[in-house]
């Protein structure tokens, strides 16, 4: 642009800055770009610093550049004045007298980097709300040096304070015995798996400082800072105490109820052994035929109550099944026998090809 005291004439533009402005050459040659970019009228910072950046370049009669700053230009597409981040630098063309006549001025739309680091600023803001919403612990350990950074979260789930510190084998030796190989097992296919594989896993802490039994679930990744090549394991740690009460609570009801079930189930079953004893000496087929039916049905009340009773271990994946390879027509048969009684008005067909084995735990079938 040409200097002139202290007007402005735009004398040379260049296409990449026309398009940055969404103008054209001649909205802009021969005139004063503060007309053509006046700025928010009621935040006209990005002009005032333009207009005093240009104004030293004359007076010193050295470059200028302004780190980035906002100024607003107007966005035909949305018909208004839109905020813009640029980085502009400005530098001095003297005539013969030795005087600026000229100010070269660059350009560089900064917008979509800042909008990038807002996003990412109310991103990381949001994690931490949901974080403190979600009373979750973070921590992270390099792999190399396996030094530790934890959250005030993480540590109290540890027993320690919020100024304390312990080291990597501090926080394995704070695992439940039982469950501590396991942890140090998962932690090590995490690191192996670089990166592709994240775990959760549940087990027992004892305080360190305060001594206090905890719940805890871990949940981690690998990640690997680039530029440096450091590998850090970062995770979370929620509190799981109460959940793990309630569970033995549940699985102790279970197991009680379970228990008191069985001593009935079992007069039950010595009577209809008894009873069908009787018939047969009597020759009372019906009889017979149902008290063996019946004891069937017993049987399978008491295979379900031993399911019930397996169910206290299906929290720590210790349901036990009994697989074996059984006929699917004895199966199916049995079914219809154990119905023929309550279906006397109805008839029951079987068809199709049957003539085939199941594999799987037939009672719980």
């Amino acid at each position: 642009m040409q200097v002139n005291g202290g007007k402005f004439t735009i004398v040379a533009v260049s296409n990449k800055y026309l398009a940055l402005t969404s103008t054209s050459r001649g909205e802009l040659i021969g005139r004063d770009p503060f007309d053509i970019f006046p700025d928010k009228e009621d935040a006209p910072d990005g002009a005032i610093a333009t207009r005093n950046a240009i104004l030293k370049v004359c007076n010193t009669g050295e470059p200028v550049i302004i780190p980035d700053y906002l100024y607003h230009i107007y966005s035909p597409e949305k018909t208004k004045l839109e905020p813009r981040w640029w980085r502009s630098t400005f530098e001095p063309i003297l005539g013969e007298n030795g005087h600026v006549d000229f100010v070269l001025g660059t350009a560089i739309d900064q917008t979509s980097y800042h909008q990038t680091n807002d996003d990412l600023l109310k991103a990381e803001q949001m994690l931490h709300l949901a974080i403190q919403a979600g009373d979750i612990g973070t921590w992270s350990i390099d792999v190399d040096s396996k030094a530790i950074l934890s959250s005030a979260r993480s540590k109290s789930l540890y027993g320690l304070g919020e100024n304390e510190f312990s080291t990597f084998d501090g926080i394995l030796d704070a695992i439940h015995p039982d469950y501590r190989a396991k942890v140090a097992s998962t932690i090590n296919e995490a690191i192996a798996s670089d990166g592709s594989q994240s775990y959760i896993i549940d087990y027992p802490v004892v305080g360190i400082a305060d001594k206090q039994e905890r719940w805890v679930r871990s949940t981690a990744r690998l990640f690997t800072e680039s530029g440096v090549n450091r590998r850090m394991l970062c995770g979370t740690l929620i509190d799981i105490t109460e959940t793990k009460k309630l569970e033995q609570k549940k699985n102790d009801f279970i197991t009680m109820v379970s228990h008191e079930m069985k001593t009935p189930l079992t007069s039950v079953m010595a009577y209809l052994d008894l009873l069908m004893v009787k018939a047969k000496k009597i020759n009372q087929d019906f009889i017979y035929n149902s008290a063996s039916r019946a004891k069937i049905q017993t049987e399978k009340i008491k295979n379900m109550i031993v399911s019930f009773l397996d169910l206290a271990g299906v929290e720590d994946g210790k349901l036990k099944l009994s697989e074996d390879l059984f006929p699917a027509r004895e199966l199916i048969e049995e079914t219809i026998n154990d119905l023929l009684p309550f279906a006397e008005d109805h008839k029951i067909i079987l068809s199709g090809g049957l003539d085939f084995n199941i594999h799987g735990d037939r009672a719980k079938i």
